[in-house]
């Protein structure tokens, strides 16, 4: 059988309005999407009346916080997009919800998220190039 899948063209990146009757702007020229994925903490309980394994305390540890993880953007800088002046403005520490629209199917979803980093119209060399591109991204840490 022959492997299935399809590309992100077409993604959309949207930010979020906030509010009860909350409206999603699209980030225009966004090129690249990477999510790092949800981690646990844990938390070492290890005590006294922990399990002795060759004469030594047997660590001991229990899952205490979920962390959704990051989403980093980038793409072309477009001074004009609303949706990039919105994502400028996000970078404030209000919680503000992202929306990402996958092609092909109903593969969409809603991401409460901070926004950590912002990379706005700052010129980056590209590896192995000599030509420079006017970049605009963010890192957001998603919340829940």
């Amino acid at each position: 059988m022959a492997s299935a899948g399809f590309t992100g063209k077409g993604t959309v990146l949207s930010i979020g309005s906030g509010g009860t009757s909350e409206t999603f702007t699209p980030i225009l020229q966004m090129k690249t999407f990477q999510f790092s994925g949800q981690t646990i903490k844990f938390d070492d309980i290890t005590n006294v009346n922990s399990p002795v394994q060759a004469n030594a305390a047997f660590e001991e540890a229990i899952p205490a916080l979920v962390s959704g993880g990051q989403f980093t953007t980038s793409g072309v800088f477009l001074p004009s997009d609303p949706g990039q002046i919105a994502m400028s403005a996000a970078f404030n520490g209000v919680l503000t919800d992202f929306k990402v629209q996958l092609p092909k199917g109903p593969g969409q979803s809603v991401h409460p998220a901070f926004v950590a980093v912002m990379v706005n119209a700052g010129r980056q060399t590209l590896a192995g190039c000599m030509q420079n591109m006017i970049y605009s991204g963010i890192t957001a840490t998603i919340a829940g």
